[in-house]
């Protein structure tokens, strides 16, 4: 039988697991992802950040795709101030940074498991999304439903994030048929300049998951985190 004091650390481990990814979608929302990294992840360096088409895997792998993220989302706001001067043109670099993408990512059906040694952890939600991106085609709202799945690791008797994964079941366009996702927009003259926007391709590309369609099927859930008493026992949302 656990001891109050291993409840109590369980408990407390709990919490700090809801408030890490919290924090994390919430800096995504806020276009904040430069500060992921040095904030919310261990200080190890074979952490990692996983999509549906593979795998950030390094230190300086996840910080370079954070730092593209946020120079991508710094052009898309400048695009915006030269479309609507009015609106926007008074606004400094640092007031206009954010503006255009939104992504709200809410997290539901919390699930988890915590190792017997009380060292790692090892978590997933479902999540609901709706994100609002700018691209050459002007900005565009898609349902981009799945999950957040993640292990954790504790570090100076906290818990860390170590391996994060985001995998899309549905990404389409709002008003666009789940089962068939095309995206027919054109694209538009003033926000040409968005085309040559690249975000690296990840280090380590893999078939992680496949988005529904109608030729697809289902395919379930990722993983769902089991009872282990040491990670060397159990799988890793990483690579």
């Amino acid at each position: 039988m656990r001891s109050i004091e291993q409840r109590t650390e369980r408990f407390e481990d709990r919490r700090e697991i809801k408030n890490l990814m919290g924090k994390y979608v919430t800096s995504c929302l806020l276009c904040r992802e430069d500060q992921i990294v040095d904030t919310l992840f261990a200080s190890r360096d074979d952490i990692s950040v996983g999509f549906n088409n593979g795998y950030y895997a390094g230190r300086e792998a996840v910080k370079d795709y954070f730092a593209a993220v946020c120079e991508a989302t710094a052009k898309k706001s400048k695009c915006l101030q030269k479309i609507f001067p009015d609106q926007l043109g008074k606004l400094s670099d640092e007031e206009l940074y954010g503006v255009g993408p939104f992504k709200a990512e809410p997290l539901n059906n919390f699930y988890m498991q915590e190792a017997e040694d009380l060292q790692t952890a090892k978590a997933i939600w479902m999540v609901e999304g709706s994100i609002t991106d700018v691209s050459e085609k002007g900005p565009i709202t898609r349902w981009v439903w799945g999950y957040y799945a993640a292990d954790f690791i504790k570090e100076d008797g906290q818990m860390k994030l170590w391996h994060v994964l985001r995998v899309n079941e549905t990404n389409c366009p709002n008003g666009v048929d789940w089962g068939d996702p095309k995206d027919e927009y054109p694209e538009l003259p003033e926000f040409a300049e968005l085309k040559d926007i690249k975000i690296p391709a990840p280090n380590k590309p893999a078939k992680v998951w496949e988005t529904f369609t109608a030729a697809r099927g289902p395919m379930g859930t990722p993983r769902l985190p089991e009872p282990y008493n040491t990670f060397a026992e159990t799988f890793s949302y990483g690579v």
